[in-house]
């Protein structure tokens, strides 16, 4: 299955996605996974978000913090700095915004419900080696996503170079679970 392009984003924040992700982030289907993941995230006053789409998990984040958001999707940005008036935005392929940014300026990498829509994510996980971070990939698939992940052992054999300390399993419905896994307790 192909990526979906910055296009075919656009398109789905500006329509069928709109009422999913418009929506304020308590009302989320994954705010029990985001509840746990501000909690750790309490003691980083840096987080760069890659993937970040409209901001909807920014908004649980507190304004003190020097938060990054970088998602390709010119729609989702726009959404996201509507919702979000305190925090930084940028519209940028995620490996293009890295080489860009001083990486060292922030203490922890978020990357909710985003490396299953990329084929390049160990590229990615290469790139951020050495920081601090947390990710979450999704046991189903979906039109946007090229993989999911049937375990966590699948999850722990795939990114097992990137120094992942905790990994936990997240029930959304019946059928559907999040991973949730990183280097951050």
């Amino acid at each position: 299955m192909p990526e979906f392009t910055a296009k075919q984003y656009n398109d789905y924040y500006a329509g069928a996605g709109k009422k999913d992700y418009s929506a304020p982030y308590e009302s989320s289907i994954y705010i029990k996974i985001w509840r746990d993941v501000y909690i750790r995230l309490r003691p980083y006053k840096s987080i760069l978000d890659l993937g970040c789409g409209t901001g909807q998990f920014a908004e649980g984040i507190p304004s003190i913090v020097d938060y990054m958001g970088v998602d390709f999707s010119s729609v989702a940005i726009e959404q996201a700095k509507q919702r979000n008036k305190y925090f930084k935005f940028t519209c940028d392929d995620v490996f293009s915004a890295i080489s860009k940014i001083n990486l060292g300026k922030y203490e922890v990498v978020v990357m909710l419900e985003f490396l299953e829509h990329i084929w390049d994510d160990l590229r990615l996980m290469n790139q951020i080696k050495g920081k601090r971070y947390i990710a979450s990939v999704p046991n189903f698939m979906s039109d946007t996503h090229v993989r999911y992940f049937s375990s966590e052992h699948e999850v722990l054999e795939k990114y097992k170079n990137s120094e992942i300390t905790t990994i936990q399993t997240y029930k959304i419905d019946d059928r559907n679970k999040i991973f949730l896994f990183g280097n951050i307790p």
